[in-house]
């Protein structure tokens, strides 16, 4: 009986199944001896016909159409590729991203999964597309979920070949039950694994380390061995533990070692404490049993985990780790993320397939372990003890660097062990081990050891802005940087926010507190009902009484003497001082930075916890949390980038200066420069706490002794006083903005590794001029002009005034030198010509001698001149600053005779192309007033007077044989006679 082998082809239905098709036809054919039928080399005409009738049929009837008028299976064949088998561009396109695109969780099994990259990979071979077996191996890797990694750095160190053979086998008999609800880590995988590990093996690290060394042959094995055991030959299986064929690793004999309990009993022994962390090639997540470690704490993307005992384990909470390790006698600080928190583990487990997907690398040997970060610098060891692979940390056990409770102390302006605890509860960013427990600290002593306070009186407002303390502290004994000698401060009653202003002198304290009302009332949107300063005169001056009476501000003062009426503003100003003395007595900073000091003492002020209220003053006034993680030791050594535009291609890179505060005003660090004696705000720094710093203070300024001493209150009686407004711009920067400042570039380190920050899209801006060198001269050796204050700005001014008879003379001489040079002539003005108006420009000018000139300019005003009309050309070119620099070089290496040269009324040479027609000048109308000049020459001020002095110059240094340079329009250069050489650059 014949066999119909039709039946096993399926009907075409169109594109989408053309490719099964034609595969199914071809090899039927084939089977029934039809082949040449297709390709039109059989002669026998009922083969033919039987050929076309078989294809036919194995057609949907809605494809007929398209078949009718072919006569032969050949035409039939070709009609149905020509519609079908697309090999166009668009359709690789489609099937390259249907193979990217494929992922493992999109399908219900394994199976579908490498079936659908296998198929779609031979459709596009069959398109003309090259394609090797390596790619589609990777492909089908790729495509698996995160829970495959042991498996995949398993296939890595194998040995074997990648191909889309070896992975699809290695997948059908390892694949991982995707229905549990967990995310399957092994916690507690055995750790015998030296035997197989070769030193040098590669894979990779997490959080912010970079590199390692490390196999996770055990990880997988431990996952995989028991999937599928019948599909392949144990003869061909290499156990990972013994190495001898036949089983896997989990069957392996010698698992009854009792000796070999590795992580199983991570849960009970007690040869693990929750200090220590170890390195764990079968855990796929970092665990922790501290949760006060955690930094960021957020929900667990995990609801559980299964250890290699089967155990499941609840997960808590995740979030960041900072831990501390040893390598190569140096201390790093490792991030780590996305660490789980689970309760009851006894240790912390570090997982190598973690470390290794953020591009670390891990190394294994008999001796221990090596993590290396992605630069190739070794970050971290690990020794081999029981055969666990334990993380070396220094010598004081800090597995997990959490800054001291004493290095917040210092941190925060030195505060005390109850607010530090309090002030990290409510707070972002302040985490440590334990309680506050800062004792006999010497600076706390030095700066805030006194009597006790008096007893806090008195109601508290209800709301901001309805009383406000005020104070002023000084003057000081060392005078500010910008200098200041007192600092004034306002206090918010109910928030306890405070606000310090910088001045020079008492007097300045009127305009200060306007400036304050203005701010705040516009932040808070209330109006300030009650200020509550002492009697001192600074307030009880007409201007401030009046300025209070007319916006209905009640001003409460302080009886004569009597500083404990005005005790929150008293009390906080002698805090200030303290918390100010401790930052600089901590780093030794300069006396002259006491500003700087203070700003920061009140910066810090207001981000801690106060007496009385239960938020931070910043909390109350701004409705968030202050994040302190930026805060660091006041008086720290800063490295300061320099920008690219401010450095040459040999200059440092970045610039030693001083921490002395933060800025809200400008995202960045406040630090000062011992040398240059200034202090900037930068945020690209890099922060060393532990560096010990010593400014010396042989440069402060001393005010006299007869000025008064530090922390001196002089109060004054009321009195009829005029306030007037200083001179010198406060230095506050304590309003705190709507937005948190946390720096981006901070490196604490030591010794330091810059961290690379994200980068702006826009190049900085280049300066419009070229910057130029700056000479410092003695001050015996400077001559100083006549002052232009008081010049004339009109010709009746200046001819009215003492030196009218000098100006007018000045005047005539001006008009002279026009008149000399043919520079105009008085014509009858043209119909709808532009007449440019003019102007007198009066100077005086001092030469060598400090005689003084008096000089008169006319002046046109050329921004009524039309182009195209009156003038078009205006460029004219200058010599650069670097061709002169270039020129002196020569003149001073080559000993020439460098000269000067100012050419008197040079624009008036100057021949000009268009018709230009210029009004009389004022006090020189000749005849008609109807008339008016018409420009033979330049005159100052015509937009293209520039261009016409340029043109005349060059043709006349070129008829006395002057060259001019291709590279430099304005420089001339000549030989004459015995070779003198002349060089001539030309300013316009």
């Amino acid at each position: 009986m014949a066999v119909n082998y039709l039946t096993s082809v399926p009907k075409l239905l169109g594109r989408e199944n053309y490719d099964e098709w034609s595969f199914a036809v071809e090899n039927v054919f084939v089977l029934e001896g039809l082949s040449k039928c297709m390709d039109g080399t059989e002669e026998d005409t009922t083969l033919n016909m039987k050929a076309k009738a078989k294809l036919i049929l194995t057609i949907d009837p809605s494809l007929f159409p398209h078949v009718k008028e072919a006569k032969t299976a050949k035409e039939v064949w070709a009609n149905l590729k020509k519609l079908y088998d697309d090999n166009g561009f668009m359709r690789k396109i489609g099937l390259l991203r249907t193979l990217i695109s494929a992922r493992l969780e999109n399908h219900d099994s394994m199976e579908s999964y490498i079936n659908q990259i296998v198929e779609t990979s031979q459709k596009l071979r069959r398109t003309g597309f090259s394609i090797d077996e390596e790619w589609v191996g990777s492909l089908l890797l790729a495509g698996l979920p995160e829970k495959y990694s042991p498996m995949i750095m398993a296939v890595e160190h194998s040995g074997i070949s990648i191909t889309t053979d070896s992975i699809k086998t290695k997948l059908l008999d390892m694949q991982i039950d995707g229905s549990s609800n967990n995310s399957g880590a092994l916690v507690a995988s055995k750790t015998n694994y030296r035997s197989s590990h070769r030193k040098g093996s590669k894979g990779g690290a997490s959080g912010s380390w970079s590199r390692a060394k490390e196999s996770a042959d055990v990880a997988t094995n431990s996952q995989t061995a028991s999937v599928n055991k019948n599909k392949r030959d144990l003869n061909n299986i290499v156990c990972f533990k013994c190495r001898q064929n036949g089983h896997y690793m989990s069957k392996c004999p010698n698992n009854n070692n009792k000796n070999e309990g590795g992580f199983s009993a991570v849960f009970s022994t007690e040869q693990f404490t929750t200090s220590d962390w170890y390195i764990d090639s079968g855990a796929s997540i970092h665990l922790t049993a501290n949760k006060e470690w955690l930094k960021n704490v957020s929900k667990p993307y995990l609801s559980d985990i299964v250890a290699a005992n089967q155990s499941r384990l609840v997960v808590e909470c995740s979030g960041d780790v900072e831990i501390e390790t040893v390598a190569a006698d140096l201390q790093y600080r490792v991030l780590l993320k996305n660490v789980q928190y689970v309760p009851g583990l006894t240790t912390n487990l570090l997982s190598v397939s973690q470390l290794i997907s953020n591009g670390n690398q891990v190394c294994f040997d008999n001796n221990g372990c090596e993590v290396y970060n992605p630069k190739g610098i070794l970050v971290a060891t690990a020794s081999l003890n029981n055969n666990v692979y334990k993380l070396n940390v220094p010598n004081n056990g800090a597995g997990c660097l959490l800054a001291s409770s004493n290095v917040w102390h210092r941190r925060l302006g030195h505060i005390n062990n109850s607010y530090l605890n309090k002030t990290s509860k409510l707070v972002e960013g302040l985490v440590y081990k334990g309680r506050a427990n800062v004792s006999n600290c010497q600076v706390c002593c030095q700066g805030k050891q006194t009597r006790t306070s008096f007893p806090n009186k008195g109601s508290r407002a209800n709301g901001v802005l309805q009383v406000i303390h005020s104070d002023i502290c000084g003057p000081m004994e060392t005078v500010s940087l910008g200098g200041a000698r007192y600092f004034l401060t306002f206090i918010d009653d109910y928030s306890r926010m405070c606000f310090v202003y910088f001045v020079k002198t008492k007097d300045e304290t009127f305009e200060k507190f306007k400036n304050f009302k203005t701010l705040v009332e516009n932040q808070q949107n209330v109006t300030i009902k009650v200020l509550r300063t002492d009697n001192g005169g600074e307030y009880c001056g007409k201007d401030f009484q009046a300025y209070l009476k007319d916006a209905g501000i009640i001003h409460q003062r302080t009886n004569s003497h009597t500083p404990e009426q005005n005790g929150l503003a008293e009390r906080f100003n002698r805090t200030l001082v303290e918390k100010a003395k401790c930052l600089m007595f901590d780093e030794n900073v300069s006396k002259s930075l006491w500003a700087e000091a203070c700003n920061t003492a009140c910066y810090l002020k207001n981000r801690s916890i106060s007496a009385g209220i239960s938020k931070t003053p910043y909390e109350i006034w701004t409705g968030k949390k202050p994040n302190v993680s930026h805060l660091r030791v006041y008086g720290s050594v800063v490295m300061v980038h320099v920008p690219r535009a401010n450095r040459r291609k040999w200059d440092h890179k970045s610039v030693k200066h001083i921490l002395v505060g933060y800025d809200d005003s400008i995202k960045g660090y406040r630090c000062y420069n011992p040398v240059t004696r200034k202090v900037t705000t930068s945020r690209d720094v890099m922060i060393m706490e532990n560096i010990d710093t010593t400014l010396s203070t042989n440069n402060d300024t001393e005010v006299p002794d007869s000025v008064g001493v530090e922390d001196e209150h002089i109060e004054d009686s009321c009195a009829d006083e005029s306030i007037s407004e200083g001179d010198l711009k406060d230095t506050v920067d304590f309003t705190d903005t709507d937005s948190e400042y946390v720096p981006d570039t901070v490196v604490e380190q030591e010794p330091p590794i810059a961290v690379q920050l994200p980068r702006r899209t826009e190049r900085p801006h280049q300066p419009k001029v070229w910057d130029d060198y700056v000479t410092y001269l003695g001050g015996s050796n400077v001559v100083e002009g006549p002052s232009n204050a008081d010049l004339p700005k009109t010709v009746t001014e200046a001819l009215s005034g003492q030196d009218g008879c000098k100006w007018k003379q000045a005047m005539l001489d001006e008009i002279h030198s026009f008149e000399e040079n043919g520079t105009w002539e008085l014509v009858d003005p043209p119909e709808n010509a532009t007449i440019v108006e003019n102007k007198w420009v009066f100077k005086l000018k001092c030469d060598s001698e400090n005689n003084v000139r008096y000089r008169a300019r006319l002046v046109a005003k050329g921004y009524s001149q039309k182009e195209g009309v009156d003038y078009n050309e205006t460029f004219a070119p200058v010599v650069r600053h670097s061709t002169l620099r270039i020129l002196l070089s020569l003149g001073v290496q080559l000993q020439l005779r460098i000269t000067h040269l100012d050419v008197s009324t040079a624009f008036l040479n100057g021949i000009l192309r268009e018709n230009v027609y210029m009004k009389q000048p004022e006090g020189f109308v000749k005849h008609c007033r109807n008339k008016v000049y018409k420009l033979n020459k330049a005159v100052y001020g015509l937009k293209q007077a520039s261009r016409a002095w340029y043109e005349k110059v060059h043709a006349v240094l070129l008829n006395i044989h002057y060259k001019n340079s291709k590279f430099e329009p304005c420089l001339y250069i000549k030989r004459g006679e015995n070779n003198l050489l002349t060089i001539i650059a030309l300013y316009v």
